[in-house]
């Protein structure tokens, strides 16, 4: 199969899985990168696909790319043991920064003079809530 009906059908099982044009493009892209780095794509083997997956720094382009190769490998080429294995990566769950009680306090008492800053740094710190909860809060949400 000549690379350039690998990438009409390619283009067309993605039109049949109804992906969104922007994703279709994004995965064409990744697909073209792919399709360069090698001669053949039906001889590449698992390893060869990792080599190109390692050179991806961003988890967003790595997960885009695992998507394009498995839409080729298993729908294109029907290789599918050789994307197999190669799964998405879990995105890192990091925990969001805290401050001290005694930073609470320092911005409590900077606030002193300005009635407003202060209850808003007390409502923040004693609620709970978020900004962007805080910016859509009207009078008539307050009991």
């Amino acid at each position: 199969m000549k690379k350039s009906e690998i990438r009409n059908k390619f283009k067309l099982i993605c039109e049949n899985k109804r992906l969104s044009k922007r994703t279709i493009e994004v995965y064409s892209c990744y697909l073209e990168m792919f399709l360069r780095s090698f001669s053949d794509v039906r001889n590449v083997n698992q390893w060869e696909i990792r080599k190109h997956l390692s050179d991806i720094d961003s988890l967003s382009q790595y997960k885009q790319t695992v998507g394009s190769l498995r839409i080729l490998y298993r729908d294109v080429l029907v290789q599918s043991k050789k994307i197999g294995r190669i799964k998405y990566p879990k995105k890192i769950k990091k925990l969001p920064n805290v401050i001290s009680r005694q930073e609470v306090q320092d911005l409590l008492r900077a606030s002193t003079s300005n009635l407003k800053h202060n209850t808003i740094i007390s409502l923040l710190y004693n609620s709970g809530l978020r900004i962007s909860e805080l910016l859509n809060l009207r009078p008539q949400n307050i009991d």
